[in-house]
């Protein structure tokens, strides 16, 4: 959805289309199973073993820089890879200026800040309006998604949505998407900028702050949360573990030992192995991992 709707924006601002597609299609590779949630516990993890922090958007990078093709990496050019780190869309903002001058080294050191700390992708800015575009669409994508979901799981009711947010936006997600779309293209054509008028960006704040206060942390939701942080902990704990017996039965030994040179499991901190495999796992794939490490196995029968 990121994709379709950034698309949309730069064909009709007369952006390059292919330079959205690529940061779109790059920018959640990082991103952990089970969301933020998911990242939160790859944080405590990375900070508990001093190997700096996590944040999905600096992973997708380490991931296409430093593991893809067997840990050589891709080639991908510097605004590509400029957007995907500075996608992040927990900030919201009325206007995105890009930051164009933007040099490979700055952008090295950027990425190194967010490796150590988290904090930092709040601060940087995209080089291109195209990743400012990308970054602007991963708002829009989700932040009706999240309420139709909410709604469907009965977590929230449709008249429960701010009434500042849905006489401007609208109440479902189509015209939640349209009516951003609209305002954004408006406010953007021909200029060096990405901007909404005033009244949308607030509604839109409306609509985040509701979301954070009624969906993200609702207290329904809270149950199911500490199962998926003891799942996260048992996980990342067995891997660590089996990493540094060097056993050849587990999954992740297979997968940094056979996939890699030798010189990504060898010069690489064991912790930072594990972020690495359980960042690029999916929410099912984790799941039946744990399952695998906590149930007991079934060996059958015997019959004479």
């Amino acid at each position: 959805m990121v994709s379709k709707i950034a698309r949309s924006i730069g064909r009709l601002l007369g952006l390059n289309e292919d330079l959205i597609e690529a940061i779109s299609l790059g920018h959640d590779v990082g991103h952990s199973p089970f969301g933020h949630n998911g990242e939160k516990h790859l944080q405590e993890f990375c900070k508990k073993h001093q190997i700096g922090d996590f944040a999905h958007n600096a992973q997708s990078c380490r991931l296409l820089m430093e593991l893809e093709n067997y840990g050589r990496g891709l080639n991908l050019t510097l605004q590509v890879l400029d957007g995907i780190l500075c996608h992040n869309g927990e900030i919201v903002s009325s206007q995105y200026t890009p930051a164009p001058k933007k040099k490979w080294n700055e952008f090295l050191a950027e990425y190194q800040r967010c490796m150590e700390s988290a904090q930092a992708s709040l601060t940087i800015t995209p080089m291109t309006l195209e990743g400012c575009v990308v970054r602007i669409s991963d708002v829009i994508a989700y932040i009706g998604r999240d309420f139709e979901d909410a709604i469907k799981l009965k977590l929230i009711k449709r008249g429960d949505l701010p009434a500042e947010a849905t006489d401007i936006l609208g109440k479902k997600n189509s015209s939640v998407i349209n009516s951003l779309v609209t305002d954004l293209l408006n406010n953007s054509y021909k200029k060096s900028y990405i901007a909404f008028s005033d009244s949308v960006y607030e509604a839109l704040k409306a609509l985040m702050d509701f979301n954070y206060g009624n969906i993200y942390n609702n207290p329904k939701k809270q149950k199911q949360d500490d199962k998926i942080e003891m799942m996260f902990l048992t996980v990342l704990r067995t891997y660590l573990s089996d990493l540094e017996s060097s056993n050849s039965e587990s999954t992740i030994y297979a997968w940094a030992t056979g996939g890699f040179r030798r010189q990504y499991f060898t010069g690489t901190p064991k912790p930072r192995i594990v972020v690495d495999f359980v960042s690029g796992m999916t929410d099912d794939f984790l799941n039946s991992e744990y399952q695998r490490m906590i149930l007991p196995k079934s060996f059958g029968y015997a019959f004479k």
